[in-house]
């Protein structure tokens, strides 16, 4: 048994059971069932059906951004849920199409229809996996929020998180850790105030900074 898989076996709570299918080479896939469900402000269902695709990954931290998210806000990648309501949706609607909870169909790398300094904090949920230059969206996204501002990012962990690679996911570009983050975060001008030091249930972490000015 390889130690991403006994790993998972040590996260199961009760009412979950892990999957485990294997492809015509004999190779693995891990996944685990979790019973989450709901239904968005705008009636659409959303079912995070196991650890490698989940339909509402923010409802997985939604609970731990009250503290952070005050006043305005943009969600970045927003899928088909909001982090909460009242703040900016930004999707490309690649995902999700007419589903999507966005107030503005763009593309990540790009807020130029944002002024700089417009939100008092931007969050996003398992988005900068997917982007290729993600070192642009990181930019813009920090440029968006003004100074005392918060960064509040909800992401896959790259190394214990089996199915969470670029080569086990589809769509995943890149293995964002802790590390580099805090590291790329600092360099656009973001202090970090708080940082997960081991991945939570469904393999994520969260790191969150505040903008210096």
């Amino acid at each position: 048994m390889s130690k991403p898989l006994q790993y998972h076996l040590d996260l199961l709570l009760p009412g979950e059971y892990m999957i485990i299918k294997k492809d015509m080479s004999g190779n693995s896939s891990l996944f685990y069932n979790a019973v989450e469900e709901g239904v968005t402000s705008k009636g659409i269902s959303w079912n995070n059906v196991h650890i490698s695709y989940r339909e509402n990954a923010t409802y997985s931290v939604r609970d731990r951004t009250i503290p952070w998210l005050i006043g305005s806000g943009i969600d970045i990648g927003c899928g088909k849920e909001k982090v909460m309501e009242g703040c900016v949706g930004v999707d490309s609607n690649d995902d999700y199409g007419d589903q999507s909870d966005a107030d503005v169909v763009c593309d990540a790398t790009d807020l130029a229809q944002f002024e700089s300094d417009s939100f008092d904090w931007a969050f996003s949920s398992n988005c900068l996996e997917h982007i290729g230059n993600w070192e642009k969206a990181l930019s813009e996204w920090v440029r968006v929020v003004g100074p005392g501002g918060i960064i509040f990012l909800y992401l896959p962990w790259p190394d214990k998180c089996y199915p969470h690679s670029s080569e086990n996911t589809p769509g995943h570009l890149w293995n964002p850790s802790p590390g580099i983050l805090r590291v790329e975060l600092e360099r656009r001008g973001v202090d970090i105030l708080a940082q997960d030091s081991e991945p939570d249930r469904w393999g994520c972490f969260v790191i969150i900074g505040r903008k210096r000015g």
